[in-house]
């Protein structure tokens, strides 16, 4: 995102939020929200729109990590998500925190790592709620990782 992103929610992106069958989350912040068409065409089975997101991380280990990402797949389905999408506000901000490497010494000893999203929903320039969106543990080479080198 450039320096003229506006980050504040249309009412269009809080619709998708609230509508998106897939949603993928991605550091440098963006919000993918994808919605299947209800007639298809050949060149065509989905919308997308991106919903524009503050991003940063927080490293617990020893690796810059550059990007991210964390899909939400069946949406509609998730009530957690659903509680979330409704809460959301035109004129919200949205930030997303990537936590990597959050492990602890029980983990350490079985060579995993925990990788976390969270999205914070920012009100009249304020933190008003957080949530967990996603929690991934891995061996810390997976290719799986929500955290990625480059």
């Amino acid at each position: 995102m450039t320096e003229e992103t506006t980050y504040a929610l249309d009412a269009m992106r809080v619709r998708a939020l609230r509508e998106a069958d897939t949603i993928v989350f991605r550091h440098p912040g963006l919000i993918e929200c994808a919605k299947k068409l209800k007639n298809p065409t050949p060149w065509e089975d989905e919308r997308s729109i991106a919903v524009p997101a503050k991003s940063t991380f927080t490293y617990y280990g020893k690796t810059f990590y550059k990007r991210a990402s964390y899909m939400l797949h069946s949406s509609q389905f998730d009530r957690e998500w659903q509680t979330v999408a409704r809460l959301v506000k035109p004129g919200d901000e949205l930030e997303l925190e990537w936590i990597a490497d959050n492990t602890s010494q029980f983990m350490d000893a079985r060579n995993l790592t925990r990788d976390e999203c969270r999205l914070h929903i920012v009100r009249g320039g304020k933190w008003a709620l957080s949530f967990n969106i996603g929690v991934e543990v891995n061996d810390p080479g997976s290719l799986c990782r929500m955290v990625k080198v480059s």
